[in-house]
C-alpha cells in the first residue's frame, strides 16, 4: 500500500519516512506547493490509502476528498489522532530489496506528471554512491533542509541518516539567507543544498562574508544550471566547499558531480559550468536519436545505465518503454 506525505517539511517527515518503511509501505512524498487538486490527481494515481498533513495542508487537501476515493484517512501531523497513532503496537513487515520504497512525482512539464517508481535498493545505492562521492558522514556531521523534504533534500538525508550525521530543519520551514548565516555561526559540519536562486540570494545578502565558512563542509548545487559567475561566486563566499551536480528523479540525485578539488586553479567558464563525470555506479552515455553513442565533443541526449534507475513509471509501461530503452535511461 502506499502513504501519501502532503506536508511542508517538518521533523515528523523523517519520523513517517521509516514508519512507512518499517511497516513494509511505500511513500508517496508530494511537493507542499502544489495546488490541492494536483496533490489529489497524485493521491488518485498512486492509490495512495493513506495521506498525512502538516497543519496548513490538512483542510484544503481533505475538502477534495471526493477525488480520492482510494484514500481512507487523512491524518494531520501532529495532532490529537496522530499522537495516538505513536502510542499503538508497531508492525515491522520486512522489505525485500526490490520493493517500492518511494514514489517520486515528475514536474508534469510534458503534460500530468509520472510516478518514478523508486526501490529500497535504488535509495541504498544512492546513498552508497553519496558516501563514495562526496562525504564520509559521521556523528558530527549536519544536513541543513533548506528545500523541500519532499524531493532531493529528503533524499539527500539518507545518506546522512544511515550514518547518524544531524538533521537540521530552519525555524522559517525553509530557505531565508539570513537565517542560513546565523545556522552557519552556531552549527558545524554543516551540509546544504542550493539552486542558483538560492545562491545569488546568499551572496546579495552579503552577511556570509563575516560568518564562519568553515562550520561549513559542503553546499551541493543543483536544480538549474550554474553560470560560471554563479560558480566564481559560490567559489567566493564558500572557497573549496561548492560541488555541482546533475541528477533526476528517475535516477535520483546520481548522474554526475563536479567534485569540490576540481575547483582548484584558474578554470574557463567551460570548466567552471561543468557537472563533472560520472557518479559511482553510474554509466553515462551521449547518444543520438537511434540510440547510437556519439563521438567525443558531439552534442546528443544524456543516457544513463545504473542499478540506481527506477523500477519504471507507476502505471505507465507505454512511458517506461520510451525511457529506458535497452537497459539506458533517456534522460
Amino acid at each position: 500500500d502506499r502513504v501519501m506525505l502532503a506536508m511542508s517539511n517538518c521533523p515528523q517527515y523523517f519520523e513517517l519516512m521509516f514508519a512507512v518503511w518499517h511497516a513494509g509501505l511505500a511513500l508517496v512524498p508530494v511537493n507542499a506547493k502544489l495546488h490541492p487538486r494536483e496533490i489529489a490527481w497524485i493521491a488518485q494515481d498512486s492509490s495512495a490509502k493513506a495521506c498525512f498533513c502538516t497543519a496548513d495542508l490538512i483542510e484544503p487537501i481533505a475538502a477534495l476528498a471526493s477525488d480520492m476515493s482510494t484514500v481512507a484517512r487523512f491524518i494531520c501531523v501532529g495532532d490529537s489522532e496522530y499522537e495516538k497513532l505513536l502510542e499503538e503496537p508497531k508492525t515491522c513487515s520486512p522489505a525485500d530489496r526490490d520493493d517500492l520504497a518511494w514514489i517520486f512525482y515528475t514536474s508534469g512539464t510534458t503534460g500530468r506528471p509520472k510516478g518514478a517508481m523508486l526501490s529500497h535498493l535504488n535509495l541504498q545505492l544512492m546513498s552508497w554512491s553519496y558516501m563514495c562521492d562526496f562525504d564520509q558522514l559521521t556523528p558530527q556531521d549536519a544536513m541543513l533542509h533548506l528545500a523541500p523534504q519532499s524531493h532531493a533534500s529528503g533524499l539527500l538525508a539518507l545518506p546522512h541518516i544511515a550514518k547518524a550525521s544531524h538533521q537540521i530543519l530552519p525555524p522559517s520551514g525553509g530557505f531565508d539567507p539570513g537565517e542560513l548565516v546565523s545556522l552557519v555561526r552556531t552549527n558545524e559540519n554543516l551540509t546544504f543544498f542550493l539552486a542558483p536562486t538560492m545562491l545569488r540570494r546568499v551572496v546579495e545578502h552579503g552577511g556570509m562574508a563575516n560568518a564562519p565558512v568553515a562550520n561549513v563542509r559542503t553546499v551541493i548545487g543543483g536544480a538549474a544550471p550554474f553560470t560560471a559567475r554563479d560558480v566564481r561566486a559560490a567559489l567566493d563566499t564558500f572557497g573549496l566547499r561548492f560541488t555541482n551536480g546533475y541528477g533526476q528523479g528517475e535516477c535520483p540525485c546520481t548522474i554526475s558531480m563536479m567534485p569540490k578539488h576540481l575547483y582548484r586553479g584558474t578554470l574557463t567558464d567551460e570548466a567552471l559550468t561543468s557537472v563533472g563525470y560520472a557518479r559511482t555506479g553510474v554509466e553515462i552515455s551521449i547518444i543520438d536519436d537511434d540510440g547510437r553513442t556519439l563521438p567525443t565533443g558531439d552534442i546528443g541526449e544524456i543516457a544513463v545505465r545504473s542499478d540506481i534507475v527506477m523500477r519504471g513509471y507507476l502505471n505507465r509501461p507505454d512511458a517506461t518503454r520510451e525511457t529506458i530503452v535497452d537497459g539506458w535511461l533517456r534522460t
